[in-house]
């Protein structure tokens, strides 16, 4: 190693180690001695050599149940309750709604993002939790880019730490609406005194987008009839995800979340699968957020299988919180540069972690689905794909590919009414607007309310041939660059995005088949 990285710890790359012994090894510094590194090199040569490479387990729908997808519930119980009251799937199990029951032979995939922006991140988290170990065949949850950088806190909210202590560069400047405001100026803006609550608010404002979170932990906790005060709002965020804390509810649901899930001909993400991300591993290690410094992702072979992909990521994301729950604090080394484990996961736009922050959407409108990735996963046997991330308007965005027949639905509703009653949660964008995303083998059923009460459902058969000809321009792209949403009636919604706005009609069927794209005839 140069003299840089002296100290920092060597990192096996995409190898399934559990042992704690060969943990050990892995984070013994590179200047103690030659013996670490003959091991690490012995190691990977038996990655390389070996030829007993585990079964890809290949998990099915059974014929005749019925799966529910929800995603990016961020909090709001308003709206989680609303779903749970339309779901044929789940249902309350006790009159104080604190935990959930699913129905006999029934299937849940949780998209991920359950915390952030309503008074209910700590009853959903833990009401997900309790219900994946009840039923750990049926229920998935996936990780999120909003579950995963919860982790971030454990070191960030320590005792005698503040963002400006070892400021990490790409959390701090980097971001989606530009440069991120710093934490002295946001002090002197607001004219704040520097203390952990102000460290995380600016936390939570600025790098993680969740202005009103503070305000509404503390309604929860007031809700729950637990104390309040400041320590306790910080203690809070902070137990969540401490290995040491007593009911670490996000620590928990990432350790039973998935990346990637592969469900028969179903492919379920929290981002998108898109073609600069496609056989992507992420990186194992991340540089401070320094992107000049940071190590590249691992571009998997072509014909790698889609089961394999997925199992990858996700034996990923188990290294990288085994990592954490070692070390959620920062490491001091000799050199002077710290370091905590873990940080890939709570980066992903940094380690390259692109099916988790990629989405489906150009400037608010939908994308039609890159060639190479529909072939990709044409050739491994997929048919729907279904995530969230990105909000699409007061229902979920459909899009499908014209040649492969593949079809995407983004159920993130997040942002259905900008315009919603803010009273019971200052940061609620949904409004009455709540849709179920049911799917069987054979079809997928979409039904519900958009914001003003209007009711609203189709039914995409795996062939777009055997759909209702209404349902059957759901997904599609028409020559105004719109595309089918829903039906309502006996018209076609189309959609056309602008960022957060979208500029819907509703229009007769041989007005709607006249509009059609080419592709899509």
């Amino acid at each position: 190693p140069n003299q840089a990285e002296i100290s920092r710890p060597l990192f096996l790359p995409a190898c399934r180690v559990n042992h704690p012994s060969i943990l050990s090894l892995l984070v013994w510094p590179a200047s103690c001695n030659s013996l670490t590194t003959c091991v690490l090199f012995a190691l990977m040569a038996l990655k390389c050599q070996r030829s007993d490479e585990p079964k890809v387990p290949t998990l099915e729908l059974p014929e005749g149940a019925t799966l529910e997808f929800i995603t990016d519930v961020e909090g709001n119980w308003q709206y989680f309750c609303a779903l749970v009251d339309r779901s044929p799937v789940l249902s309350w199990s006790a009159d104080d709604h604190s935990s959930l029951c699913l129905a006999d032979g029934a299937y849940l995939v949780f998209g991920g993002d359950a915390p952030d922006k309503g008074p209910a991140d700590l009853r959903i988290t833990r009401a997900l939790v309790l219900l994946q170990r009840q039923h750990s065949s049926r229920v998935f949850l996936l990780a999120g880019n909003r579950d995963t950088n919860k982790i971030r806190l454990a070191a960030e909210l320590a005792d005698g730490e503040m963002p400006d202590r070892d400021p990490i560069p790409y959390v701090d400047v980097y971001g989606w609406q530009g440069r991120k405001q710093q934490f002295g100026d946001f002090l002197a803006e607001r004219s704040l005194p520097r203390t952990r609550m102000n460290a995380l608010r600016w936390i939570l404002e600025k790098t993680m987008g969740s202005e009103h979170a503070l305000q509404l932990r503390r309604q929860e906790l007031q809700l729950l009839g637990r104390p309040c005060g400041d320590c306790d709002v910080i203690d809070s965020f902070v137990q969540l995800v401490d290995p040491a804390a007593a009911e670490p509810w996000t620590l928990w649901y990432l350790q039973a979340a998935h990346v990637m899930l592969v469900l028969g001909d179903c492919l379920f993400t929290h981002g998108a699968v898109r073609s600069g991300g496609l056989l992507l591993l992420p990186a194992e290690d991340c540089r401070d957020g320094e992107l000049h410094r940071q190590p590249p992702p691992l571009r998997l072979p072509d014909d790698t299988p889609l089961n394999e992909w997925a199992m990858r990521l996700n034996e990923w994301k188990q290294r990288q919180l085994s990592w954490f729950e070692a070390f959620p604090k920062w490491v001091q080394f000799e050199s002077g540069e710290r370091w905590r484990g873990g940080q890939p996961l709570m980066m992903p736009s940094l380690s390259g972690c692109r099916v988790m922050i990629d989405g489906y959407l150009q400037q608010g409108n939908m994308a039609m689905l890159d060639e190479d990735v529909a072939a990709y996963l044409s050739r491994n046997g997929c048919r729907r794909v279904f995530a969230g991330h990105q909000p699409h308007g007061q229902c979920p965005g459909v899009l499908r590919h014209a040649r492969s027949g593949i079809t995407v639905v983004v159920a993130d509703t997040s942002f259905s009414d900008g315009k919603a009653d803010k009273s019971a949660n200052a940061a609620d964008t949904r409004g009455a607007a709540v849709s179920t995303v049911l799917v069987t083998r054979n079809s997928t059923r979409v039904a519900g309310v958009l914001a003003d009460g209007t009711c609203h459902r189709y039914e995409l058969q795996l062939q777009r041939t055997q759909d209702s000809p209404l349902d059957a321009l759901v997904g599609c792209r028409f020559t105004d660059g719109s595309w089918g949403k829903t039906v309502v009636g006996e018209q076609l919604q189309l959609c056309r995005g602008e960022g957060f706005v979208q500029h819907l009609q509703l229009v007769p069927l041989q007005e709607a088949i006249a509009q059609l794209d080419d592709i899509f005839k």
